[in-house]
Parts: structure tokens; C-alpha cells; sequence
């Protein structure tokens, strides 16, 4: 039977940040996918508190871009606490990300601006610059605020945008699935 990976645990941060199990439970959700590929480039949306950051680079990232607008984001201090010199912060919005490069990743994992004109743009722009037979993954798609405003400015529009992504991509994806609570298309 395999050993079950969990969150390396090298900072004060983490370490208070262990006990609050569902964040735990998720760093496992998005390792288990992300392992299913190899040596795998990544751009990662969003890095918040850095446990989506750890659990890439755990799962084989030889290379990991991170961005995210917020400067007291923890994914880059974790990652150093960790040993990783594979890992480069850019200090941005993902939209300004978006029309400065066309990088493209085997991986892309979205957990940035929760607005559903925001994710739609992620969803889009991170499909263009996918590699074939790469990795979508999508965070808080069931989040039970979901919603979509008629004037676009909801809290969270992640659902509904993944929803139609999916439908207008259908032709293009491989395979879709649901991983604990990550939400991945396969191109």
C-alpha cells in the first residue's frame, strides 16, 4: 500500500496552518491529480498560503510559475522553506500574466480572481497555453457561493464559468473529472 502524501511542514506558518483540516485535505486533492503527470512544466493562478504551491512542486513540478497580484502571498516562503529552487513568483494580476506571455505548461492550475469575468479569462487564456495532453485544474468550482450577477460582479462565478467553458470546449477536451475538489479537463 502506498504511502498517503501530506504538506510538508518547515514553517511556523504551515505549521499553524496544519490543523485546519480541509486546507490539508485539498493540498492532498491537487497532488493526487498533478501526479498523474510526469516532469511536468506548471503555472500556477493565484498561490495564497502555498499549500497548492507545495503540493506541485511535490507532485514532480520541474519547473513552477507562480502568479499572484497579492505581496503577502506565503507560496514563495514555503517553497524556499522547502528547498525548492524551481519555483518563480511574478507579482501580478493574472490578466496583466495573460497579454505580457504565451509561455505554454503541461499544467495550469486556476485558484486566482473568483469573479466569474476573471475565471472565464483564466479558464480561456490558460486553455490557449496548455500543452496536448496537459492538465487544467480549477479550485472552488463548488464553492456554495456561486453565482453569477447579471452585472458579472459576483463574489463567485467560478461554477458557472467552468460549466461553460466545458460546454464550449467540449471537442477539445480529452477528459474531465472531479478530484476531491479539484475540477480538471485533460486536453
Amino acid at each position: 500500500m502506498a504511502v498517503e502524501w501530506s504538506i510538508p511542514i518547515k514553517t511556523d506558518w504551515m505549521k499553524e496552518q496544519s490543523s485546519h483540516e480541509p486546507s490539508m485535505e485539498y493540498a492532498k486533492d491537487i497532488h493526487r491529480v498533478a501526479s498523474t503527470l510526469k516532469n511536468f512544466t506548471a503555472l500556477e493562478i493565484g498561490m495564497a498560503w502555498g499549500f497548492s504551491t507545495l503540493a506541485l512542486l511535490e507532485a514532480g513540478a520541474k519547473n513552477l510559475l507562480s502568479v499572484d497580484p497579492n505581496a503577502l502571498a506565503r507560496g514563495k516562503e514555503e517553497s524556499e522553506a522547502n528547498g525548492y529552487t524551481n519555483h518563480v513568483w511574478t507579482c501580478c494580476k493574472s490578466s496583466q500574466y495573460w497579454a505580457e506571455n504565451d509561455s505554454k505548461f503541461d499544467l495550469i492550475y486556476v485558484d486566482g480572481s473568483h469573479l466569474y469575468v476573471n475565471v472565464v479569462e483564466d479558464l480561456y487564456e490558460a486553455w490557449a497555453r496548455l500543452n496536448p495532453g496537459g492538465l487544467l485544474m480549477i479550485d472552488d468550482w463548488e464553492h456554495k457561493k456561486n453565482i453569477k450577477a447579471e452585472n458579472d460582479t459576483s463574489e463567485y462565478g467560478v461554477s458557472i464559468a467552468c460549466w461553460e467553458f466545458w460546454k464550449d470546449k467540449v471537442s477539445e477536451v480529452n477528459s474531465v473529472g472531479i478530484d476531491g475538489r479539484v475540477l480538471w479537463f485533460k486536453k
